[in-house]
């Protein structure tokens, strides 16, 4: 368990928020960062005061689907880009936990 951000995390997370950079639907963008973000193991890559919000976004984004692309379609427009919104605060968040290497 860490009581830091990993390098892992920081990784993921500043990809999932270079997904949502780019150019295209916000639904296929979030299915990018959706994908970064997947492969955070939020007990091991993430403090403990991110980990239960960090797995809430990720159930949020997969909307109890099966097809994650269809469950982002499905969803408002208002919806994705509150969730957009969260991953940036995510990330933002994790980088106040990151640790110094020394």
């Amino acid at each position: 368990m860490s009581s830091e951000t990993t390098p892992v995390a920081h990784r993921q997370l500043r990809r999932a928020v270079g997904a949502l950079c780019t150019s295209g639907e916000l639904s296929s963008r979030l299915e990018q960062a959706h994908r970064a973000l997947a492969d955070v193991d939020a007990e091991h890559h993430l403090p403990q005061s991110l980990r239960h919000r960090f797995d809430e976004l990720l159930a949020d984004i997969a909307y109890g689907a099966d097809d994650l692309g269809e469950a982002l379609r499905r969803m408002s427009t208002p919806d994705r880009e509150h969730l957009a919104d969260r991953i940036v605060s995510m990330f933002d968040e994790a980088l106040r936990h990151v640790g110094m290497e020394g």
